[in-house]
């Protein structure tokens, strides 16, 4: 804990861009340096792409990367802060977001609860499920229509037990506190602008579910006044993020911004970004274009991409460009998935120890589901 206390001495670009946010918004660090940015020569030469960026989130974290770790910067924070125990949060059964709080919680000396519903099988169910047993994850298969009764019973069960309500966490992190992890990392690029590391983006491609890493995207990049427009593309169903709750959700978002800082992003009449549909035959459900998109990545730049999530957002980019459309422009593209190597971790998994019903999501390791996914 002393290193991190010491971590935080070092100002981070939220608080310096938006300082009255400083003791309203918890935060411990997780992310020790920016995630790098790179530009993709090969694949960019290939799409006909003006220059071609990629924002690496994969290397967020030493324990898991990816997106959901900026969001937990802010949301195990705000756990602690309120004398939390341990943390409840839901995902699909393969959930990035679930496991990242697992990993994160534990480093802070928090318990993980998670309620996992089914989803169509991918590599990131054998390999999260896993890690989940070596960190030891409180684990509970939950089917959809249950999932309110089942948080209900375990958010009373724990407050009896441990003497204090868990602390909830929604799915995919993404709340007032949870996007202040984005609105952050929007001030992060902007600093690598500012450094020449790329030049300011006419678009970002970035995968869209619960909203959170997009709307945070968004409000950061308004407030700085950058004409960086942001592509949102779908990845789930759009009964949970419907685009009309994603617009309310935006403007929730700065209505908290302004009022504690005084600061909007948004005047009344402006508009905000659309989601792309690119969710295709359903969340996790390959397709030929999704496997052409990972092939493509990972020939021309060696970059690992998956199937859920990153696949999705570098589909519509391919398809964008081959309209055409990119090319006498700058884009970056958001890498959200973990880039780090989980095999030594998935290795001293045991999926004895999974709930019955999640065991049907484990294979024999592969190479693929070793690398990590979003």
């Amino acid at each position: 804990m002393e290193s991190l206390e010491k971590d935080q001495l070092e100002e981070i670009p939220l608080f310096q861009k938006l300082p009255k946010l400083r003791g309203i918004v918890p935060h411990v660090r997780l992310i020790t340096s920016q995630t790098p940015v790179f530009k993709l020569e090969k694949l960019g030469s290939e799409l006909g792409v003006g220059g071609l960026y990629l924002k690496d989130d994969g290397l967020t974290g030493t324990l898991f990367g990816g997106n959901k770790v900026r969001k937990l910067e802010f949301l195990l924070a705000d756990a602690l802060s309120k004398k939390a125990k341990r943390v409840l949060t839901f995902g699909a059964a393969g959930s990035n977001h679930a496991l990242a709080t697992a990993v994160y919680a534990k480093s802070l000396g928090l318990e993980t609860t998670a309620l996992l519903m089914p989803q169509t099988k991918t590599p990131s169910c054998h390999t999260n499920l896993l890690y989940h047993t070596v960190i030891g994850t409180d684990l509970h298969a939950v089917p959809r229509e249950d999932f309110e009764a089942k948080k209900d019973e375990l958010v009373k069960f724990y407050e009896e037990k441990e003497g204090v309500a868990p602390y909830v966490i929604p799915t995919g992190g993404s709340n007032e506190i949870g996007v202040m992890g984005y609105v952050n990392a929007a001030f992060e690029l902007a600093s690598q602008i500012e450094a020449k590391v790329l030049p300011t983006p006419d678009y970002i491609y970035v995968a869209a579910s619960t909203c959170g890493t997009a709307s945070g995207l968004i409000l950061g990049l308004k407030i700085l006044k950058l004409k960086t427009a942001v592509r949102p593309i779908r990845v789930s169903e759009t009964g949970l993020w419907t685009q009309n709750r994603y617009e309310l959700f935006i403007r929730e978002m700065d209505g908290f911004l302004k009022e504690k800082t005084g600061v909007t992003a948004f005047e009344e009449n402006d508009s905000i970004p659309e989601i792309r549909d690119y969710l295709g035959k359903g969340y996790g459900a390959e397709t030929a274009e999704l496997r052409e998109a990972m092939n493509l990545a990972k020939e021309t730049e060696n970059v690992n991409l998956e199937i859920v999530y990153t696949a999705k957002s570098m589909a519509a980019l391919i398809e964008d460009a081959r309209k055409g459309e990119l090319k006498d422009k700058t884009v970056l593209y958001w890498k959200t998935n973990n880039s780090i190597d989980l095999g030594p971790y998935v290795q001293k998994g045991d999926a004895k120890k999974l709930p019955d019903a999640l065991r049907k999501y484990i294979d024999q390791p592969s190479k693929e589901a070793e690398t990590g996914s979003q």
